[in-house]
């Protein structure tokens, strides 16, 4: 080493022997001891804090167990850390059984109150002692006898859990209050949660509230935490106020609580309680939470790195992220696992695996998984579909279907789920045909946003008899919504006219919507576009790009449009024309399957369509504006799901996956004939709008497929 760069003598340094540099910390541990539970002295968690690391640095094996704790469930002031903590439990153990000597000798032959309860802890979570629920309780009632704070909350949350001892939340809930009434923040945060939940107590959100704030007072990051969430939610009584949940969510936060940090990270990414969205500091909470083994904070990371939220898209650690929290069974991990392995993102794709997956999250009450699981039975995706789809099975897969589906619509919110299940209970797949369930299903998924429910509303209107304008707005709602269908059914009304509408023919807006339903997909809008591109009706004639419009519905089966297509074929097309030719075949938009069911994930809008007037221009420059209409529901949600469904499934028992399949053949209703209704006053016979048999059938309901992760 050159001399220049040699490290100069720093000042006032000097050297300790072995034994008095270990004298000196248990010293400093013993001091930091006194500090954190006022024993002699007023308590100071920040200067304890800092005696305890100077007193690790000489190697006490005191102050490792103290700091394990400290870092693993915080106090007023002290920051959480779960992984350094971990660091501090290893070291401990290393040490071995001298580690906690002092702790022992204190306990047993002094009887400090306070070392009876550090004791009680290391046998609780084995820290240079081994677990054991009976030795953690013995030296908990030790401390409580002395009336240690921390002593009576540790053995109420005994009794809470059933801890080494027989559960008893009242009488949990009487240590609970002891210890804080003098002041305990851990024990005034499980008041407060007793008295929301009616845990022990009698529920009082207002006393609740009381507790709650005077623990987030002292500093208590549980409580701080819980303000944030109750404020968000505007619950217990406290308006809604977005601004202060996220302040208490950063005061939790920065005390390293990985719920807050989780939570923090979630209102900053969508932008709830802050003048702008911040991605980047977002994720920044997620893996601070994450990295400490919050599962749900992993999973939401692994949801940023899957999308590119605040950080680089990277599919591979995502899906990393999505495995470490799957390990902890939390269900959304287990959905977006499931999805990754469904669809082949940064793992082989492996069908059965994302199955099983789904099956897990799903047994755990999570709507999303039981609704991508009911759409792998539904579509054969990963299950056993038996010899040439014989009918018993593909049957039992539709029941099973039904059944998950169904609770994915049930648990509420889920608007996707909820539009499934209407087209269920249209076509009576996996369950008795009932229109009258259809129609309420897909109207409460209308009302939410969903405009595939929106669509397959104005496709059954007959059934529930609007007036016609009301007719009309839903289809041109749907079709505003973005819906293939819906945008085809008003280009034929519009390309043939309606005089019971009071609609005149309008071919160039007829044009406009044939090209964004072909533009989404829609086989039959391509072919419908190819004829008016090749005959000039409301559009410039244009040849080639007929050509190719029928070129791509030919290619996805479409008949009609091949037909069409062989005459320009044996024109002797150009070369440029038979390079385009093979372009549009390849260059296809959108897909349906053998059933004609186009298969959308739809983005509910943040107002419900039903209610608002929209503008739209189309590729073709037209532009046009629908203005709002209010529309009547086919009925109440309490009349069209009454206690006394004659569908329900009685009470759901989660069992533990086993890799078998369900078995739901009692869940399964014999089709119910419905009953026919005599449009004719409504709908001229060779009107446009006059259902077809096939509008009662599977072709026509536009649904969802399996639910990207979200988080």
């Amino acid at each position: 080493m050159r001399e220049e760069f040699a490290e100069a003598p720093k000042p006032y340094s000097f050297t300790v022997r072995p034994e008095l540099s270990a004298a000196f910390g248990h010293a400093q541990a013993i001091l930091a001891f006194c500090y954190e539970f006022s024993m002699g002295c007023q308590p100071d968690y920040p200067l304890c804090e800092d005696l305890y690391k100077k007193a690790a640095l000489h190697g006490s094996g005191l102050a490792c167990t103290r700091l394990s704790f400290l870092r693993r469930y915080g106090r007023p002031s002290v920051r959480i850390d779960r992984v350094e903590a971990e660091g501090w439990s290893r070291r401990v153990n290393e040490i071995g059984p001298s580690a906690i000597q002092w702790l022992v000798e204190a306990a047993q032959t002094y009887e400090i109150p306070s070392a009876n309860y550090a004791l009680g802890l290391c046998y609780h979570d084995g820290v240079g002692m081994p677990r054991s629920p009976e030795m953690a309780v013995h030296f908990y009632r030790k401390a409580a006898a002395a009336e240690h704070p921390r002593g009576l909350g540790i053995l109420g949350y005994c009794y809470g859990d059933g801890y080494g001892v027989e559960k008893d939340e009242t009488l949990a809930f009487g240590y609970y209050l002891r210890a804080a009434q003098v002041g305990e923040s851990v024990s005034m945060y499980n008041v407060a949660h007793a008295l929301e939940e009616g845990v022990g107590t009698e529920r009082n959100l207002a006393e609740a509230v009381n507790w709650y704030r005077r623990a987030a007072a002292l500093g208590n990051c549980f409580a701080q935490n819980a303000l944030g969430y109750l404020f968000e939610e505007g619950f217990a009584g406290l308006p809604r106020d977005e601004v202060a949940a996220v302040r208490w969510y950063a005061l939790a936060a920065h005390q390293g609580y990985p719920w807050a940090q989780c939570n923090l990270g979630f209102c900053l990414v969508s932008g709830i309680g802050v003048a702008a969205r911040d991605e980047v500091r977002g994720a920044y909470w997620y893996h601070a939470a994450a990295r400490q083994g919050h599962s749900r904070a992993q999973h939401n990371l692994g949801h940023a790195y899957l999308y590119g939220i605040g950080v680089r898209r990277d599919e591979h650690r995502a899906v990393e992220w999505f495995l470490r929290a799957a390990r902890a069974n939390n269900p959304f991990a287990l959905h977006s696992l499931g999805y990754c392995f469904h669809h082949g993102i940064a793992v082989p794709t492996d069908e059965r695996r994302a199955l099983a997956l789904y099956r897990r999250a799903a047994k755990l009450g999570h709507p999303p998984a039981q609704l991508s699981l009911g759409r792998c039975y539904l579509d054969g995706v990963g299950v056993s579909t038996g010899e040439d789809d014989e009918p018993d099975t593909v049957a039992q897969n539709n029941r099973r279907a039904f059944k998950w589906i169904r609770r994915a619509a049930l648990a509420g919110g889920n608007d996707l789920a909820m539009n499934t299940l209407a087209h269920l209970y249209e076509a009576g797949i996996g369950v008795r045909a009932s229109f009258r369930k259809a129609i309420t299903h897909y109207w409460n998924s209308a009302r939410m946003g969903n405009s595939c429910a929106l669509a397959n509303l104005s496709f059954i209107t007959p059934l529930f008899r609007p007036t016609p304008q009301q007719v009309l707005h839903l289809v041109r709602l749907a079709a505003n919504e973005g819906q293939p269908r819906a945008q085809e059914r008003l280009g034929d009304l519009l390309f043939m006219g309606n005089p019971r509408l009071n609609l005149p023919r309008d071919y160039s807006e007829a044009v406009m919507w044939y090209e964004l339903s072909a533009m989404g997909g829609n086989i039959t809008a391509m072919t419908k576009l190819g004829n008016c591109l090749e005959g000039g009706i409301g559009c410039e004639r244009d040849v080639d790009s007929a050509v190719d419009w029928f070129a791509k519905a030919a290619a996805l089966g479409d008949a009609d449009a091949a037909r069409y297509l062989a005459p320009l074929l044996a024109l002797r097309p150009s070369r440029r024309r038979r390079r385009r030719i093979r372009q549009s075949a390849a260059t296809i938009p959108g897909q349906a399957d053998g059933d004609s069911v186009i298969v959308l994930s739809s983005s509910p809008s943040t107002t419900s369509p039903l209610s608002s007037s929209l503008h739209l221009t189309g590729p073709s420059g037209l532009s046009i504006t629908i203005p709002a209409m209010p529309l009547t529901p086919p009925s109440t949600p309490a009349e069209a799901d009454s206690a006394a469904d004659d569908d329900e499934l009685g009470a759901e028992s989660y069992i533990e996956d086993d890799g078998a399949e369900d078995d739901d053949d009692d869940d399964y209703e014999e089709y119910e004939e419905y009953e026919e209704y005599d449009d004719d006053d409504f709908y001229d016979d060779d009107d446009s709008m006059e259902p077809s048999s096939a509008a009662y059938t599977r072709g026509f309901s536009i649904v969802a497929g399996t639910v990207a992760p979200a988080a």
